[in-house]
Formats: structure tokens, sequence, C-alpha cells
């Protein structure tokens, strides 16, 4: 009922409401906070949608905040983006990939990048599932880097999107990964991939 109503403020009041539906965010329902910061991004609040990313305090808005926020100013979302994934906090971090498909392609490949060179491993694995066959060709020297790996499935990974990408520049990291590969399951991956 909370959720409804906060929507329904905005709809009906529009900006006048501004402060009623900041006051949700500190609802203890998280579909009513949510419901806040989405009614926050279609009054244009950019200020307070910045505020609520910058902060961080409620991982469960940043998300929202940040999707919210790309509709009200771009230009801040995706600087926020390229922050966040610079963060020590892989929850942070992976919201930043995760959102990063809304963005420009050139601030997506950054967030992408970075994500790539994360020291959590959820981060890392959560940028390669992100990454298309489009993508491959820009991040090919990261993803030839992770190729080496200690981690099997990190390895097995990068295997997959090269071995998925029509990108010409994909089949050589494939074969030298093959030829140093001794993880039978990340062999059985690349053979795949290069067949």
């Amino acid at each position: 009922v909370r959720r409804v109503a906060v929507l329904t403020l905005a709809d009906a009041y529009g900006k006048d409401a501004t402060e009623s539906i900041a006051f949700a965010l500190a609802d203890e329902d998280s579909s009513v906070r949510v419901a806040a910061v989405r009614a926050l991004g279609v009054l244009g609040e950019a200020v307070r949608l910045d505020a609520l990313v910058a902060a961080a305090s409620d991982p469960a808005l940043v998300g929202p905040a940040l999707v919210a926020l790309l509709t009200t100013d771009r230009r801040l979302a995706e600087a926020r983006m390229l922050s966040l994934v610079r963060s020590a906090d892989p929850v942070l971090a992976s919201i930043a990939v995760e959102v990063s498909a809304r963005a420009l392609p050139s601030v997506r490949v950054e967030v992408l990048r970075v994500a790539l060179a994360h020291a959590t491993t959820d981060v890392v694995v959560g940028a390669l599932a992100e990454i298309d066959s489009e993508l491959v060709a820009a991040l090919v020297e990261p993803l030839a880097r992770l190729s080496a790996d200690p981690k099997p499935e990190v390895r097995s990974l990068v295997a997959s999107v090269f071995g998925s990408s029509s990108f010409e520049g994909a089949r050589a990291p494939l074969v030298a990964c093959h030829g140093r590969e001794t993880d039978p399951i990340v062999r059985t991956v690349l053979e795949d991939a290069l067949a």
C-alpha cells in the first residue's frame, strides 16, 4: 500500500511531492524505498539520486538509484558507475557492472575493463557474464590476461567469451590458452571454442 502511495504521489503532485517521496526512502519496506527512488527519477531529482548512489549506505537502493540517475543525468550516472566499479566492495562494483549495460558503449567498455581487473572473483565473473561477442574486440587485452588466471572457473569463462565471438583476434588467445591449460574441464571448453 505504501509503495503504491509513493508512486501515486509522484504522478498526482509531481515536484510538490518530492519531500514526501524523499521521506519514504527511510521506510522499513525495501519495495517502498525502491519505489521512492523510481519516483525521484520520474521527478528528475538528479541531486537526490546522486547523493543516494554516492553514500551507498543501502546497497538495495544503489542499483535502482543509478538506473534512475541515468534517466535524469546520464553523465553524472556514468561517472558514478566508474567510481563504483573501482570500489573494494564487491556488491557495489557488481552493481556498476550490471547497470553499465544501460550506459553509453564507451562507458560500458571502461566499466567492464575495470571490473575484469577487480580483486574479487565474483566481480570478475559478473563482468565476464556481461561481455557479448561485440565487446570482445574492445576487451581483448584484459580477457587475454585473465586467460592465465589461477582460478579454473575464470579461465573457463574467458574461453567461452572468446569462443562465442566472431572477432578475428579472439582465436589467437584461445590457441595460446589451449597450449598451456592443464585443467581438463577448461581444456574441454577451449576445445569446444576452437572447434
